[in-house]
């Protein structure tokens, strides 16, 4: 056993560095291809109205949210997080649409409709709206003909691994803010 666990101790870094060199990263998507992060969290106890209306007043103390809406038993919002993106370090805007839904004892985050829009400078003068489904169809082609190591590969690993850990640090703030936890299965 000691042998199996020193072996591994030596590979998995070698795994990682592997991975990472190769610049292959999936992201989640819907059963129609498009990019969405979900999360399901519990907090027994509680009723949906109450989960509802604390959310809200989290989601309004966000400086980068907006548009929070309620429509039945959901709260939408809009987003967005600034990142440095691109071969040229091209500061970028990735806005998403957020939308949790809520039971008694637990909701469903899912952010979606995720798009980036370069802020303009003297390289890039114009303001493009890209879809991440676009870009990331592009990057999955490259990686399909044994591309992830081209320069173009890289750039779109580091966007969708900076939206990948953007997200999911979003997605725990929230939780955290609401005093909750994240079951093992994601049941909804």
């Amino acid at each position: 056993m000691k042998k199996f666990l020193l072996s591994l101790a030596f590979f998995a870094p070698a795994l990682m560095v592997w991975s990472q060199e190769n610049n292959v990263i999936k992201l989640p998507t819907d059963k129609n291809g498009k990019i969405e992060f979900t999360e399901v969290a519990d907090q027994e106890g509680i009723k949906a109205d109450s989960l509802k209306k604390k959310a809200i007043v989290i989601l309004n103390q966000w400086k980068n949210i907006s548009d929070v809406k309620v429509e039945g038993n959901s709260v939408t919002a809009n987003g967005f997080e600034d990142f440095i993106g691109g071969a040229k370090k091209q500061k970028m805007k990735m806005s998403y649409g957020l939308r949790v839904d809520f039971k008694d004892n637990r909701y469903k985050i899912t952010f979606s409709k995720i798009e980036y829009t370069p802020y303009p400078d003297a390289n890039n003068p114009t303001q493009m709206t890209t879809p991440a489904e676009s870009w990331y169809g592009d990057y999955q082609l490259l990686i399909g003909k044994g591309k992830e190591s081209s320069s173009k590969a890289k750039i779109y690993y580091h966007i969708f691994n900076t939206t990948s850990r953007d997200i999911e640090a979003l997605k725990m703030q929230l939780i955290d803010a609401m005093g909750s936890t994240v079951p093992e299965g994601d049941d909804w």
